[in-house]
């Protein structure tokens, strides 16, 4: 048995064969008035795919939930929506850690430390230089038998850190330089 389309049933551009099995329902239908609605849903599902081939790619890629409006509103919802679904399908235990670290202000602040401290540049330059001179440094104190203070590692991370954020800097710029 053939699955009856409903009457809000929404066509997309690559559902000819539907348009086909529905014209070919038409036919077998008996009764002018099952007729006349198949007509009818046979004409909507047409301007549909009219609609849908005419519009621009960017539109028709568009989700379910941003269909309408092209706010962040919905895609909050969305983001929350899908939370709340991922979230029941956890253990407790995991579900409480999940809703700790996805709680606004939490993502909040992880966001700015993602964009400031946390990005690839400083990262890699923080961590590069206190091996590297930390490491140095270290083997010399080992060496000649002097004693370090402690707060080197972290004065070098500080620095590291800004040398990287410097050298991404610079190597934006040459980019743009390049380019235009």
């Amino acid at each position: 048995m053939e699955r009856q389309p409903k009457s809000n049933e929404v066509f997309t551009a690559g559902s000819a064969e539907a348009l086909e099995r529905l014209a070919g329902k038409t036919e077998r239908k008996v009764g002018p008035e099952a007729a006349a609605n198949q007509e009818k849903l046979l004409e909507r599902a047409r301007e549909t795919i009219e609609k849908t081939e005419t519009a621009p790619k960017h539109e028709a890629k568009k989700g379910l939930m941003e269909s309408g409006s092209s706010t962040g509103i919905s895609r909050k919802l969305h983001y929350r929506e899908t939370m709340v679904s991922l979230q029941r399908r956890l253990k407790p235990a995991s579900r409480r850690f999940s809703r700790l670290i996805h709680h606004p202000v939490v993502e909040a602040a992880s966001e700015v430390a993602e964009r400031t401290v946390f990005r690839p540049s400083v990262t890699a330059g923080a961590g590069l230089t206190a091996l590297i001179v930390g490491g140095a440094m270290y083997g010399f104190a080992w060496y000649y038998g002097f004693s370090l203070q402690g707060s080197e590692l972290l004065i070098l991370l500080i620095i590291g850190g800004i040398s990287g954020l410097l050298l991404e800097v610079l190597i934006r710029s040459f980019k743009r330089m390049t380019r235009g």
